[in-house]
């Protein structure tokens, strides 16, 4: 054999076992590098009939690796104005309390608040207002001294369902002959009405299946036929994102 001349050498196959750890990190780096995403929008006007008119959704396919579902209410024109007053509450008492019932319709609301100061403050009354939703969601900014103080707007999600107040506190107990007051203005960005039911044909034909409300987001990892349905009475977007393992 001259130097100009290759000799091809056959290799035997050498088996290789992959541990459950590195395939499954095979599989999720997979599932994280679509080939292919599509959206599509469907428009529901809130006519009775789109109660029992069985949409199709998402088709068979067996290389879909997830679709997310998206439903969105038309935004509504609400807005709710609380006031309340109370003469020199203690610690942590309410100045302005919003029952979880007589707050508005489950979405999503700028808070717009105020509060005030009259009678006699003193040191003690600085700064004496917080905000709460669950958890505290702010600390007033306030003199000691007889007046109204506006504070920075904050958003909160009330969710279908909600059991929370809202309500102004005092942090520290008020100065005797002190009065202090509240107001809370809620302003709807968006308001979670309707639903739309997702599943099999015949689980949306008997109004079953799974129901997503406005505001709501689902990732569904089914690959069989998926039908929706609307409520029959709320106007609603269906938004639907499917990320596909290869393309068509």
């Amino acid at each position: 054999m001259t130097d100009l001349e290759t000799k091809l050498v056959e290799i035997e196959p050498i088996p290789v076992t992959l541990s459950g750890d590195t395939l499954a990190a095979i599989r999720q780096a997979a599932e994280f590098t679509p080939v292919t995403s599509s959206w599509q929008t469907y428009v529901l006007t809130g006519v009775a009939a789109e109660a029992t008119q069985q949409v199709p959704l998402l088709p068979t396919d067996t290389e879909r690796i997830r679709a997310w579902v998206q439903v969105n209410s038309v935004p509504t024109a609400i807005s709710s104005d609380f006031e309340g007053s109370v003469a020199a509450p203690g610690a942590n008492g309410n100045v302005l309390l919003i029952s979880a019932g007589s707050l508005p319709p489950p979405g999503v609301y700028r808070v717009d608040w105020k509060v005030g100061l009259d009678g006699t403050p003193a040191v003690a009354d600085l700064n004496n207002f917080k905000l709460v939703y669950g958890p505290v969601l702010l600390n007033a900014i306030n003199n000691p001294v007889v007046g109204e103080y506006p504070q920075p707007s904050v958003t909160i999600t009330i969710p279908v369902g909600n059991v929370s107040t809202l309500s102004v506190k005092a942090i520290g107990a008020a100065t005797a002959g002190t009065v202090y007051s509240a107001q809370i203005v809620l302003t709807a960005l968006t308001v979670f009405n309707g639903y739309v039911n997702v599943g099999t044909l015949g689980q949306v034909q008997n109004g079953q299946g799974g129901r997503v409300y406005a505001g709501q987001k689902w990732e569904i990892r089914a690959h069989d036929i998926l039908y929706f349905t609307g409520d029959g009475s709320t106007p609603l977007t269906v938004v639907v994102n499917v990320e596909r393992d290869q393309a068509p």
